[in-house]
């Protein structure tokens, strides 16, 4: 009598194809890019003696006014809730990043600002931003830094959706 051949796992099979499809996916690869762009940047800040800002504190930085933000205007510009954007300046107002002050126009809102630290954070983060670009347009070739910013800001203006 033939052996008998055991019947394969389907649920195993589309999930070992769907693995195998993903691996150069677009999403993957700009997920790994992006770990490894954050990576680059948080570890050289914190060899500069930031070592208690995280990735995710770039939610505040990168959406604060130089004359100070509400907590739910930095909320809405993140893309968060405003309790995950107070954690996150409440977070930096500890390691004396930000402070919080009246709003002139509303003396029940408060704004939330940079202090001289947070500054000298920024400004080093520039710093970081720039020396990194210039080794990723090193990696990328003449052009390259640029033919990839203009890419990703053309995904990002455009519902990149599957045709139905």
């Amino acid at each position: 009598m033939p052996e008998e051949v055991p019947p394969q796992d389907p649920v195993g099979a589309v999930l070992q194809e769907l693995a195998s499809a993903g691996q150069e996916d677009l999403g993957r690869l700009l997920q790994r890019a992006f770990r490894v762009v954050n990576t680059a940047a948080i570890e050289h800040l914190r060899a500069l003696g930031h070592d208690q800002v995280r990735v995710a504190h770039a939610s505040v930085f990168f959406n604060l006014d130089a004359e100070g933000t509400r907590m739910t205007t930095l909320a809405q510009r993140a893309g968060i809730s405003r309790q995950a954007i107070g954690q996150l300046v409440r977070d930096l107002g500890t390691s004396g990043y930000v402070a919080l002050q009246p709003d002139p126009d509303d003396g029940r809102a408060q704004l939330v600002v940079l202090t001289e630290r947070g500054v000298a954070f920024c400004l080093q983060a520039v710093g970081t931003i720039a020396a990194l670009e210039q080794r990723w347009a090193d990696i990328l070739g003449p052009g390259g830094l640029e033919q990839l910013r203009h890419g990703l800001a053309l995904l990002g203006q455009h519902d990149a959706g599957p045709d139905d």
